[in-house]
């Protein structure tokens, strides 16, 4: 599924997507179809939104699993987390727009960031599906909550990920109430882009 506002339709209302518009969408698509033993996979920045909507799940979830998830350390936001050089970027990039609104990166520092390593022909998807990053989902303050009495959360890291580096992706999994840390996948963050057999064989592992 795509959150709001992240696929290629502008918002209905004109306003900016929020963290709790987030969280609602994805609590209310799994109601929607009536799922049961749901695993819910999250990938980067959006890990923290998953994490909040397993805890409002009217059933709770069997499974988390978080590909490189951002979710931000004693309540810092995710650009804390980052990458330094990519984290001046964004400050940059947020200057020129306010500090309000998407900043869109240029195609350099998607392929930098995200891509690196990656092979060429696979950058092409990548690039031409890299939305406008909402600054004040990046900026906003959440803590990781506590699913141990509701359910598993899985930390997947991934070795080349150029956005967030492995000495943090650990930080990260370590700060996550019982969340368990699973082997490392030597891809960059795109894994599910450059390595989807890698990426669904792990899911399939917690099913």
């Amino acid at each position: 599924m795509d959150l709001p506002e992240h696929d290629d339709r502008l918002a209905s209302d004109g306003q900016r997507p929020t963290y709790r518009s987030y969280v609602s969408a994805i609590v209310e698509e799994v109601q929607r179809q009536d799922l049961k033993d749901v695993v819910l996979v999250g990938h980067g920045f959006s890990a923290p939104m998953l994490m909040q909507a397993a805890c409002e799940m009217v059933q709770p979830p069997k499974q988390i699993i978080l590909f490189a998830g951002v979710v931000p350390i004693r309540g810092r936001s995710a650009p804390n987390l980052i990458d330094s050089k990519l984290k001046l970027l964004l400050m940059l990039s947020g200057m020129r727009t306010m500090g309000v609104g998407r900043i869109k990166l240029p195609g350099l520092a998607v392929t930098r960031f995200y891509c690196n390593g990656m092979d060429p022909f696979q950058m092409v998807p990548v690039l031409g599906r890299f939305e406008p990053l909402p600054l004040n989902i990046l900026r906003a303050k959440v803590r990781a909550p506590d699913l141990r009495e509701t359910c598993p959360v899985a930390y997947v890291p991934l070795s080349r990920n150029n956005v967030v580096s492995g000495k943090t992706q650990g930080l990260i999994a370590s700060g996550i109430p019982g969340a368990t840390l699973a082997p490392s996948m030597r891809t960059c963050h795109e894994a599910m882009i450059e390595n989807p057999l890698e990426v669904a064989e792990v899911i399939l592992s917690y099913c």
